[in-house]
């Protein structure tokens, strides 16, 4: 049987850090968008994923960093370089599941056949198991090369109709002031790109928004939105994980966001935790952040998209 982790724990961590985020006015919100793009490990290329995202965009924001770039302590001295005295690393871990009749890891594309995974733990073939590591930011290490800012046109690469029907939601374009989700038809209305004024990102993470939405559909990960008008609480936690789940499918699909982008996110998470009682925002914070990375997860194991370079 594969063996079920308690994330609560970190979930309660990442809800604290964001709220510690939230309620510091003297942060550089410029910092959040320079590191929050791209998450990397440079000695591997490999991009962080998950809620490892989550918690180095926080890392980001407490500690005023500007790099995008982790490594690991063993890396950093593989390369020659040094780390800064009293810097502090940033804990990160992923789960592997292992395969007990072929004595191996699961493949990526294993771990993302759902049927596969299904047979094998009605066998008791499967074993999960965490591993937990520490990386430090590049702003830590001297003698690592100086990176620059890039831009990328993706306006012809991010295609959201083929985003949204991988998991089977459409998508209409219409003459309309705000984007939604409709729950009724299991649809997304998007306004039309002759209306976009602040940009086609902009446009694309309001899109990842209701996306994020569509994933609680009852034949997806039923979130109960049906009941989304009658529980404040409930409309609230929605809307943080569809926030949340847009900040972490920018990152994923690489797009650039400015500045104020980014700073809007703040601000409507803010606006959506505010009526949530003080003694409550930790918990309904950190369910968020829990449903937020299984909608992300959900959208990405299912994406043929390819991603912008």
């Amino acid at each position: 049987m594969t063996e079920r982790f308690d994330n609560k724990k970190e979930y309660k961590n990442i809800a604290e850090k964001l709220i510690k985020v939230l309620e510091n006015d003297d942060i550089d919100v410029n910092n959040w968008n320079k590191g929050f793009i791209g998450f990397h490990n440079p000695t591997t290329n490999k991009e962080y994923t998950g809620k490892n995202i989550i918690i180095l965009m926080l890392s980001q924001m407490l500690s005023n960093y500007s790099d995008n770039r982790y490594l690991t302590f063993n890396q950093i001295k593989k390369l020659g370089l040094k780390l800064k005295k009293g810097s502090k690393g940033t804990c990160l871990n992923y789960v592997n599941t292992y395969r007990k009749d072929l004595k191996r890891n699961l493949t990526r594309e294993e771990l993302n056949d759902v049927e596969l995974l299904r047979e094998l733990d009605r066998k008791g073939l499967l074993q999960s198991y965490k591993k937990y590591f520490t990386v430090f930011n590049g702003d830590d290490i001297e003698g690592l090369e100086e990176i620059t800012d890039t831009k990328v046109d993706i306006t012809c690469i991010i295609d959201i109709n083929e985003i949204a029907s991988n998991i089977g939601v459409a998508v209409k374009n219409k003459t309309i002031n705000t984007a939604h989700y409709n729950l009724d038809d299991d649809c997304i209305y998007m306004p039309k790109l002759n209306q976009l004024t602040s940009g086609y990102e902009h446009y694309l993470k309001t899109f990842f928004h209701e996306l994020t939405h569509a994933t609680g559909h009852k034949n997806r990960l039923d979130r109960k939105l049906g009941q989304y008008g009658l529980d404040e609480e409930l409309h609230s936690t929605e809307e943080l994980i569809a926030e949340l789940g847009s900040i972490i499918l920018a990152k994923y699909f690489n797009v650039n966001v400015d500045e104020s982008l980014y700073k809007n996110s703040l601000i409507y998470i803010k606006s959506w935790l505010s009526p949530i009682e003080d003694n409550k925002k930790v918990e309904v914070l950190a369910a968020a952040v829990e449903q937020a990375i299984q909608a992300v997860t959900l959208i990405t194991s299912k994406s043929k998209v390819e991603k912008a370079a």
